[in-house]
């Protein structure tokens, strides 16, 4: 029963997936045009903050839901001890993890907050072609929702909004977000509920 449940759970999210994809594709045909008007930027923005396509939860133990992991299968065998790793259904690969990052946030930004974790945590674990995270370690997360957005400052290449987010039991705070324009597409270039810090 819980396989059957997890396959109609998998297929919905997929679904959901594919309307991403291909909303992300008609997006992306003006994303080359540098001179975006304030709206399509604000809306730029608010998708790119969307659970299933903002990539900072992946990489700090908090990305299970969005990551689409399989928890209803057996762990994966001979792995470290107090370990549990279950595979992702969503990437068959940490490169491929990283793709999907850098059309998100800029390539800057990834290489210097999110992927030191992979030094940081015994999170994912790559075995026969496929792609598997440690149900051990991290959780749910909490992802701060932006709820409105108002460019401030536009350049050729850099874009400034200020993000209304909801945090938590309701309460808003406003925060300023950088888009930077790379090879063509516009890109989030900071996140202000996380960056790495080395131990």
């Amino acid at each position: 029963m819980k396989k059957i449940i997890f396959k109609l759970i998998s297929v919905f999210i997929v679904s959901l997936l594919l309307f991403s994809m291909i909303s992300c594709a008609s997006k992306n045909e003006t994303l080359t045009d540098n001179l975006l008007t304030d709206e399509e930027l604000v809306d730029r923005t608010l998708y790119l903050f969307d659970i299933y396509v903002f990539p900072v939860s992946w990489w700090t133990c908090s990305g299970f839901s969005s990551l689409i992991v399989n928890e209803f299968v057996d762990p994966l065998e001979n792995t470290s001890e107090g370990t549990a790793f279950h595979p992702v259904t969503r990437f068959n690969s940490i490169d491929e993890m990283k793709r999907a990052t850098e059309q998100v946030v800029t390539k800057e930004y990834a290489e210097k907050n999110l992927y030191p974790n992979l030094n940081t945590y015994n999170q994912f674990l790559e075995r026969d072609g496929k792609l598997y995270t440690n149900t051990e370690i991290g959780g749910g997360g909490t992802l701060f929702k932006p709820v409105s957005a108002k460019v401030t400052s536009k350049a050729k290449n850099e874009v400034i909004l200020s993000v209304m987010f909801e945090e938590p039991y309701g309460e808003q705070e406003t925060h300023e977000i950088t888009l930077k324009n790379e090879n063509g597409v516009w890109k989030l270039n900071n996140y202000p509920y996380y960056s790495f810090t080395p131990d």
